[in-house]
């Protein structure tokens, strides 16, 4: 930790300014240089001068020193210096560098494979077998993973995985409603989720459900909530969403039994209306059971949020307008008119929400791993397996970043890594994961890695600080065209804008007359022409 602090301290030091060399001057306003470089990134950026043109570069120069000769003017009057201005500067700025770290290729690349994910949904069924722990090390993760081993050799041999799995969370339950406060509980957890889809549970989980065939039962995987055993039913293309009218008939009307023919036979005269025309949300209105929404009117439908049946029943029509035949279940029939198919979301429409979604959870090591990656690379990253092995075994008594853990690797001196020459020892990392133990998984080794993945992006990331300028060098021009920008809209709202219309020509042309005989410019005629024959 106090090598990445020395190498973020020398990366300030080195940030200070320096006079410029006489024949990298373009010119000098009210005492201040500008670079030719500053000169020729914003005539590229912002105009496309043409330097060989004499008159179009005499015309930029004119532009150009009227601009730092406002920014002057802004200056004097210690716009700068405003608290507002300082932070929305600064504010930029932090802004701008953080851009640079990130592989935003990289990134999209990620992204768009969860796009391309989403696409599908999975109907599955799911065993559960927790850890009861809240931090737990791997001697902890025994007797649950035994137990799932179990339940597996079960499917394994021939049972039902939905029949077993019912089964023991019927067990757990009558074991925990017993009497008898002698028994022990194993605990299983039994779900069948009808529609499974990205972002519903751990990255582990949804990785191995997206993996596997349809009928294929996974053996035990272990993520924060203990060891999951998971049965695919199906896979299918994920539709468009729907909005629908509805219309249910109950056989049981205010409290008015009716058989189901005389049900059925009020559900196909309520049809036939449909057909003809009547208004389909007056005829819920007037018939329909469900007087929670008397206008028929349903919230828009996804996958999974309705029973099966009826579900199917509003995805087999495919047209606006379209009315269902009357179905019946033992709640009653059934009537759907079809009244929107809502197209599903892009790519670039969904990016942004899925990249924010992303960064909340532990799949944001995949959305940076392409720019960690690089770095590692650019730095000559050299991980030593035996060292980090010896801190694992530790693991199996000590929970990483807890004090215990830290007292007893605090003299653990093997190297760990070795990053653009620099040596990081096994106490280094630990005091680190001491100090920002920023994981939330439960389980010891798992706990471990992701800090361990947080200690080598620190250091890859404040190495690639130190070096940003120098890799980028157009950092400082972006910078000072906003600064500049900034005083420049400052000072001409003060003396141009803020008047009326009509005077601003003229106020304008008066005002250029004064900066020019209120502050010394000098321009480096010698560069110029050296510019202008290249």
């Amino acid at each position: 930790m106090k090598k990445i602090l020395i190498l973020l301290f020398v990366s300030v030091c080195l940030a200070g300014k320096a006079q410029l060399p006489e024949d990298s001057v373009i010119m000098t306003v009210a005492g201040k240089q500008v670079s030719l470089a500053e000169f020729e990134f914003i005539a590229k950026k912002n105009n496309e001068v043409d330097f060989s043109n004499e008159k179009a570069l005499k015309e930029y120069i004119e532009l150009f020193k009227n601009f730092k000769l406002k920014v002057a003017e802004a200056e004097s009057l210690d716009i700068d210096k405003s608290g507002l201005f300082i932070t929305e500067l600064s504010g930029y700025e932090d802004q701008l560098r953080t851009s640079y770290l990130f592989d935003n290729k990289g990134e999209e690349e990620v992204i768009r494979a969860l796009y391309d994910r989403a696409e599908e949904y999975i109907a599955l069924s799911q065993i559960v077998i927790p850890v009861p722990i809240p931090k737990y090390l791997a001697k902890d993760t025994v007797e649950p993973y035994k137990q799932a081993m179990r339940i597996y050799e079960r499917i394994k041999n021939g049972e039902d995985f939905d029949r077993v799995g019912k089964g023991l969370y019927e067990e757990y339950r009558n074991c925990r409603n017993s009497n008898d406060t002698t028994n022990v509980c194993p605990q299983v957890i039994y779900e069948d989720i009808p529609c499974f889809r990205i972002f519903q549970k751990s990255k582990v989980f949804e990785d191995k459900a997206y993996s596997m065939k349809v009928g294929e039962a996974s053996l035990p995987i272990r993520s924060a909530e203990g060891y999951h055993l998971i049965k695919i039913k199906d896979r299918k293309k994920y539709p468009e969403v729907r909005r629908a009218l509805y219309i249910g008939l109950a056989f049981e009307n205010d409290s008015t039994p009716r058989t189901k023919e005389e049900t059925g036979k009020l559900a196909e005269e309520i049809y036939q209306k449909a057909l003809a025309g009547e208004d389909f949300s007056v005829l819920a209105q007037r018939y329909s059971s469900d007087k929670s929404n008397s206008d028929g009117v349903l919230p828009p439908i996804k996958p999974g949020e309705l029973t099966k049946p009826l579900e199917e029943i509003v995805y087999s029509l495919s047209t606006p307008g379209e009315v269902s035949k009357p179905y019946m279940t033992e709640h009653g029939w059934h009537l759907f008119k079809l009244t929107e198919i809502i197209p599903n979301p892009s790519f670039e429409n969904e990016k942004d929400e899925m990249r924010a979604i992303i960064q909340r959870d532990d799949r944001n090591f995949d959305l940076f791993n392409a720019f960690d990656e690089r770095l590692k690379k650019e730095y000559t990253y050299t991980f030593y397996p035996e060292a980090y092995a010896e801190l694992e075994k530790l693991a199996e008594d000590y929970f990483p970043g807890s004090n215990e853990f830290f007292d007893k690797a605090i003299d653990m001196k093997r190297t760990l890594a070795i990053i653009d020459g620099i040596d990081f020892p096994q106490a280094e990392f630990a005091y680190y994961m001491n100090r920002f133990p920023y994981s939330v998984k439960p389980y010891a080794g798992d706990f471990m890695k992701e800090v361990y993945a947080l200690f080598v992006r620190d250091i890859v990331t404040t190495l690639e600080k130190k070096n940003m300028e120098a890799k980028h060098p157009e950092i400082p021009h972006l910078i000072r065209e906003y600064r500049d920008g900034m005083l420049l809209f400052e000072i001409s709202n003060l003396k141009v804008w803020s008047h009326p219309a009509e005077e601003q020509a003229a106020l304008e042309k008066n005002w250029i007359k004064e900066l020019n005989e209120k502050y010394p410019v000098k321009i480096n005629r010698k560069l110029l022409k050296k510019l202008k024959n290249n």
